[in-house]
């Protein structure tokens, strides 16, 4: 059994390795597929397959090496940078081309493009990307000195890249900028206000999942939203009234500051580990991501709550590469909530939740 255990935590580690590998190359050579959306998913698809790595955790991993690329970018393109894409842009190249050019994406080009040709104030950019075609609806809404690199092209007949469907152009006139910004934003299969917005509505999808799980075994918690209410900073999405229990296998205890609760089952080797709160992560839990931005966010929770779980709904890094120096009162666990939870009377809830149901 312990030879079929390590074979499979070996492959696990190799299916990660190749996954990073392809990510990373992805993302610093700038491929193609970052700058079309269509080809951006047959790809995700088509690797997803070859790497035997989930869609959705593929599509996640890579959003966050592409995310770690535009924190290391953005300082010297938006201060360096900026001046040299106006001058091209104003000699006629495209969005879409320069953010290939410089490797950033094609939405953070429009926008930084935006901020210094057009006399929109900062606070409105984010709705101009969200509908070009309504606000850059005249030259008049250009420097004057960038309206004559800006002209107007005449009615047009343009397609929605996601439905197919012929777009309502509001006026006779559109002019280049307009345009370009919107192809700028239909190319970008990440940083688009489409995409965002989707990534918005599946974080709160899955919140929204975890509290009704717990509802259901009426485990009484205080949400996110009812800890602001209160004043509280620093909130898990999960606060639990009073501590649970949840199985944890000893193997890992052992050997790991972090705890790993994948897997378990009613053969296993088992511990009982204590959590104040739970963080709902609705993306996958790759080292880098996990070390800087997770584990920092978690540590301020047990520092105020006490122990607790962070739940990467798309799956994680092997545990052995999670492993943190600092900490030793967070459990790890992907694609599910526990499978078992424990209360202080030690009544225990089992079967844990599949779908939209908890099963006691």
């Amino acid at each position: 059994m312990s030879i079929e255990i390590n074979a499979k935590s070996t492959q696990k580690l190799r299916d990660y390795e190749k996954a990073d590998e392809w990510c990373r190359d992805i993302v610093n050579r700038g491929d193609e597929m970052l700058f079309d959306v269509e080809k951006f998913d047959f790809e995700i698809n088509r690797v997803a397959k070859t790497l035997n790595f989930p869609v959705e955790s593929l599509h996640s991993f890579l959003r966050n090496v592409h995310v770690q690329h535009i924190k290391k970018l953005s300082f010297a393109i938006r201060n360096n940078k900026a001046a040299e894409l106006v001058e091209a842009y104003s000699h006629g190249a495209s969005i879409l081309s320069l953010a290939k050019k410089y490797n950033f994406p094609p939405t953070h080009v429009a926008r930084i493009l935006l901020d210094m040709i057009t006399v929109f104030e900062k606070k409105k950019i984010t709705a101009v990307l969200r509908d070009p075609l309504k606000w850059i609806d005249s030259l008049d809404v250009l420097v004057e000195k960038y309206r004559s690199s800006n002209f107007s092209v005449g009615k047009k007949v343009l397609v929605d890249p996601f439905s197919g469907e012929n777009i309502q152009v509001p006026s006779e006139n559109v002019n280049r900028l307009a345009l370009e910004v919107l192809e700028a934003i239909n190319s970008d299969p990440i940083c688009a206000p489409r995409f965002d917005k989707e990534r918005q509505y599946i974080g709160t999808e899955y919140e929204i999942m975890l509290e009704n799980a717990l509802r259901t075994i009426n485990i009484p918690f205080e949400t996110e939203n009812d800890l602001r209410a209160k004043g509280t900073s620093r909130t898990p999405d999960i606060l639990f009234s009073y501590p649970v229990a949840v199985k944890v296998r000893k193997k890992i205890v052992a050997k790991t500051r972090q705890l790993d609760i994948d897997n378990v089952n009613e053969d296993s080797d088992y511990d009982w580990r204590m959590i104040c709160w739970i963080d709902s992560k609705a993306l996958y839990g790759d080292v880098k991501t996990h070390r800087s931005s997770v584990m920092p966010q978690a540590q301020a929770y047990v520092h105020r709550f006490g122990p607790g779980l962070v739940l990467y709904w798309f799956g994680h890094a092997p545990m052995e590469l999670l492993v943190a120096d600092c900490l030793n009162d967070v459990v790890i666990m992907g694609w599910d909530i526990p499978k078992e939870f424990m209360l202080p009377t030690g009544n225990i809830f089992r079967d844990g939740f599949k779908g939209s149901s908890l099963h006691i």
